[in-house]
């Protein structure tokens, strides 16, 4: 388990102070949450993450978040256990982890001139105050990307910059990869990255939580 302190304690709206935990090993998931400034930790969950036998893609990216949301039980109340999933298709082709260097590379000049669709699903299970879970909220994002087209002696540096043998479609948006595209397409720009973040707020302020908290709040008063 790692801890990010953060530097926004988010409260519920009893002024109780709400732990999150990130129920994902991904390095880049927890950027993107640090980048919101919130205090979590971040613990693997212990989940099958195999698709069923004939799953749609955004359904498989769905369920898996609720699986990791679900996995993880806190020990402190009130708290917040975030689940995400990514998956990725091109037409009827499942976007997955090229493996080696020349896979990866393969893939891209598969992907060159194409049009993906990238699922991103996030689940939250709230634990109130008394350490009873509340059902689960998930929602799934998709977004479009459009490839352009480069050499393979190109693809072939890109991936030995990026080394993206590890990532569904073979590429690091949040690095180099992002020269790749022609354009994207997402109602929420971070959704890319593998953890929606408006959804993510969104979900926060149905539990009662403000994602820029107050804590200490001075009443209106007319000027001196």
């Amino acid at each position: 388990m790692t801890t990010y302190p953060g530097a926004i304690a988010l409260l519920d709206h009893a002024d109780n102070p709400v732990r999150l935990i990130l129920a994902s090993s991904s390095p880049y998931r927890a950027a993107t949450l640090t980048q919101l400034q919130w205090p979590f930790t971040q613990q693997a969950p212990n989940v099958d993450e195999s698709p069923q036998p004939d799953e749609e893609s955004a359904d498989l990216a769905r369920r898996l978040a609720i699986m990791k949301a679900q996995a993880i039980a806190p020990s402190d109340f009130p708290a917040v256990v975030i689940g995400s999933d990514q998956t990725g298709v091109c037409g009827t082709t499942p976007l997955t982890k090229p493996g080696s260097l020349a896979r990866a590379v393969d893939m891209l000049l598969q992907l060159q001139g194409s049009t993906a669709v990238f699922h991103s699903a996030v689940a939250t299970v709230y634990w109130d105050h008394s350490g009873a879970p509340q059902p689960v909220v998930v929602t799934v994002i998709d977004t479009l990307v459009q490839f352009r087209r480069f050499t393979r002696a190109q693809l072939q540096r890109y991936v030995d910059i990026d080394e993206t043998t590890q990532c569904a479609g073979a590429f690091k948006v949040e690095q180099l990869g992002i020269v790749l595209f022609e354009k994207v397409a997402s109602e929420d720009p971070s959704a890319l990255i593998g953890l929606p973040a408006i959804a993510l707020s969104h979900m926060l302020m149905q539990y009662g939580i403000d994602p820029i908290p107050v804590q200490n709040p001075v009443a209106d008063s007319p000027p001196a």
